[in-house]
């Protein structure tokens, strides 16, 4: 769902009327020749592309946003060896009356009967207390939604409303590490920290909530922020994303 195009120029000299090239062109195989298929996103700039010709992160990411929510890749002139770069995503300026979302997605399908799993480091700040998730991470098939939401007191799988369904858990601020993983059509789980073997959250694949339709484009890989009520606001800083169809554990 991501299309690209890439300039070529040539340049002459002399007598030269005409000539010819080839071009080569290399990629991984979609399944079912490739069983696992993996994406790294390394908060250095930001998911989204400036135009086709310009590129920020390889591969780029789509953006829905709506309201006002901004996003800036902090501290300015970050490092990227130093591991100090982070991706910042702001809801809602305050005082806004509307509610907003910020959210990055790629369109990587995922069939119902495959395993999949999106995992990022993740800090959280502003989070509004009850059953209005600020920050969500997740995935979803054609049929079903799996996506973490954090509150300011909650922690749980929501609906594509933003509500909490299922058993939430209290919210811990000191997580940062996260994975949502979905195993086929048996179940899912939301794991902290992101290798931990115990979940935090799970459940069977038949209560997961509906995927939402699809709006022009699938949306089967996603992270951001979402405000449930006016007035509020929510932070979140992530230092990476990474997601994988195939597998449930990297």
């Amino acid at each position: 769902g991501i299309d690209y195009f890439k300039t070529l120029n040539f340049n002459t000299i002399g007598s030269i009327t005409e000539f010819s090239f080839g071009l080569s062109v290399s990629a991984a195989w979609v399944d079912p020749n490739e069983s696992r298929w993996k994406v790294f996103y390394v908060a250095d700039s930001l998911p989204d592309r400036v135009s086709l010709q310009d590129l920020r992160s390889e591969p780029d990411w789509r953006v829905l946003g709506t309201g006002g929510g901004t996003a800036t890749i902090a501290p300015p002139g970050c490092t990227p060896v130093t591991s100090s770069c982070k991706l910042q995503i702001v809801s809602n300026t305050p005082g806004s009356l509307a509610k907003d979302t910020l959210m990055y997605y790629r369109s990587d399908s995922l069939r119902a009967s495959k395993h999949g799993y999106i995992t990022a480091t993740m800090t959280a700040s502003g989070l509004t207390a009850g059953a209005s998730p600020g920050v969500f991470l997740g995935l979803k098939d054609p049929a079903k939604l799996v996506q973490l939401g954090i509150s300011g007191t909650l922690t749980g799988f929501t609906d594509s409303s933003g509500a909490f369904v299922g058993t939430p858990v209290a919210t811990n601020l000191a997580r940062v590490t996260w994975r949502v993983a979905k195993f086929g059509t048996d179940s899912a789980a939301i794991y902290s920290p992101a290798d931990s073997a115990k979940s935090i959250v799970s459940m069977t694949y038949a209560s997961l909530p509906t995927a939402p339709p699809r709006v022009v484009y699938d949306r089967f890989f996603f992270f951001g922020n979402i405000t449930q009520t006016a007035l509020s606001t929510a932070t979140s800083v992530w230092t990476n994303v990474n997601y994988e169809i195939g597998a449930y554990i990297p």
